[in-house]
């Protein structure tokens, strides 16, 4: 989402998960709406149009696995011991599920 403030200056915030880029005075701001953009979707920042939508680049990669489905690692135990878990290689989503699946061991019911 690309608005103006009560300053004529440009903010932008993630209309996945409202985040918006910050500088060390704080929500950074753009003169321009065309420079806020070309800033963002350049490859410093990642950002990307999505179904329309302007996503930051952790919002985007994980509204591309929604459609070309999650590339998730090996299931692995966590530190718990009760649990296996496993991240997707792509936008790090991360599964849980009981322990024997990381042994690969399913119980008979």
């Amino acid at each position: 989402m690309v608005t103006t403030n009560e300053r004529g200056h440009v903010e932008v915030r993630c209309d996945g998960c409202l985040s918006a880029p910050a500088s060390a005075l704080g929500i950074r701001t753009w003169p321009a709406r065309s420079d806020a953009i070309a800033e963002l979707i350049g490859p410093a920042h990642g950002w990307a149009w999505v179904d329309g939508r302007l996503r930051c680049a952790r919002c985007a990669r994980a509204a591309a696995c929604d459609v070309t489905s999650h590339s998730f690692g090996n299931w692995t135990p966590n530190d718990e011991g009760t649990l296996a878990e496993r991240t997707c290689t792509v936008c790090n989503t991360q599964e849980h599920a009981p322990r024997y699946v990381a042994s690969g061991r399913h119980s008979a019911a």
